[in-house]
């Protein structure tokens, strides 16, 4: 789950930011929340000091009028914590951009206060997406155990090996796990699996795939094959975000 974070300490605006980036959540049905939409950097630091840096993206605003500071110092002590979180401007002044160069903050994008409200929204849109992708990215190349319970055996697989962890028919309650050379049920739910095991997908209400395990999407049928030979349907509203994962791991083979 990727947590957004918005700094903006004009109500109107951060009203907007805060609707057109729940709107591209909801619409995409991205694995992401807002956890903070405030004119306050000091509620972010307080935030992240109980949440974790891990999974995270800022929309902060340069031009703050607070006593305890900017986009750019919040931007500032986020990079003493993280290097991978991505940050986003948002300015009514484009020269601040040097600014931001000289403090060696390397944020994804600027967006421009002044840009057109279409504009404005695109590109909201389009660094929302971006950032998805780039954390579903990083988290496809962290190998880990995934763990779970038969009775009170506590039984692990390596994640990279999973293939699918499903829900059984009729009984939603029941997990279905196929591995390389497991195949196991076990009372679970799939949302804490997803939960806590973000480099797998969920492709539809009952099912998460590995992507690194998929062998072919046929996109017109919504149906995805795994290497064992599993066939898994997608969810329509599923479909681009998965194009564009499977396209990324494409590109780094």
């Amino acid at each position: 789950m990727l947590d957004l974070y918005i700094l903006e300490d004009q109500p109107e605006q951060l009203a907007n930011i805060k609707h057109e980036l729940a709107t591209a959540i909801m619409i995409e049905d991205y694995s992401a929340q807002i956890r903070m939409a405030t004119a306050n950097p000091n509620e972010i630091t307080q935030a992240l000091a109980i949440n974790g840096y891990a999974d995270s993206l800022f929309f902060l605003d340069i031009e703050i009028d607070s006593a305890v500071g900017n986009g750019i110092d919040l931007a500032q002590s986020i990079r003493q914590h993280t290097h991978t979180a991505d940050i986003i401007f948002i300015t009514s002044h484009p020269d601040a951009a040097l600014k931001i160069v000289n403090h060696q903050i390397t944020p994804l994008d600027l967006i421009s206060k002044g840009s057109a409200p279409s504009t404005f929204r695109q590109q909201l849109r389009n660094d929302l997406a971006e950032c998805i992708d780039r954390a579903n990215d990083r988290k496809l190349h962290s190998p880990q155990l995934l763990s779970y319970m038969i009775g009170t055996d506590i039984r692990t697989v390596d994640l990279t090996n999973v293939f699918s962890i499903q829900t059984v028919p009729g009984d939603p309650g029941m997990l279905l796990l196929q591995a390389d050379k497991v195949d196991a049920s076990f009372r679970g739910n799939l949302t804490d699996f997803e939960r806590e095991y973000p480099s797998l997908f969920r492709c539809h209400k009952s099912a998460l795939i590995n992507p690194s395990q998929v062998t072919d999407f046929d996109v017109k049928k919504r149906l995805l094959t795994l290497h064992n030979g599993t066939q898994v349907q997608v969810s329509i509203r599923k479909i681009a975000q998965l194009k564009r994962l499977l396209l990324r791991k494409t590109a780094d083979k």
